[in-house]
């Protein structure tokens, strides 16, 4: 099961939805669906689901190019906040370590530090959050790597 992906100019997208939902519908009863997305778009499953629906339904997705390549890029950005976060997590994990003292025993500049072990349950919720966005990103990703894509292209 494949969706078909419409990628045409952002001012030719909703045009391209009616076109579409009056050709496609009233002959193969297939569904028009507008997918728009931008880096600043919270990612939850709605998302993914939606997608899985649209591809579940052989439905059409009409799109701009700026909406595929921000998914990329969130796809991206998300997974270099994933690896941000672990080098902080393991730098700060080494000053730790190298602040304590004889067999041990906490060091002065290791208890004036004592924020950053409260930190550790904040850092630990951040990645799994960023975990989550990734795999959901990964998820819609995949739906359109098995997608047709029909690109229209006006220059």
């Amino acid at each position: 099961e494949r969706v078909c992906v419409v990628c045409c100019p952002a001012a030719l997208i909703e045009f391209t939805v009616k076109v579409l939902k009056e050709r496609l519908c009233s002959m193969m009863a297939r569904p028009v669906f507008e997918f728009s997305f931008t880096r600043s778009t919270p990612v939850s499953d709605d998302h993914f689901f939606r997608l899985l629906h649209a591809q579940d339904a052989r439905a059409v997705l009409c799109s701009g190019p700026t909406a595929l390549k921000s998914l990329m890029l969130r796809f991206v950005l998300t997974l270099h906040d994933i690896d941000i976060t672990r080098s902080k997590e393991s730098e700060r994990t080494e000053v730790t370590r190298s602040t304590t003292g004889w067999l041990g025993q906490l060091s002065w500049t290791s208890l004036l530090a004592w924020p950053a072990w409260a930190a550790k349950d904040a850092v630990q919720e951040r990645l799994e959050a960023l975990r989550f966005e990734a795999q959901a990103l990964g998820w819609a990703l995949g739906v359109f790597r098995g997608a047709v894509l029909l690109l229209d292209d006006i220059d």
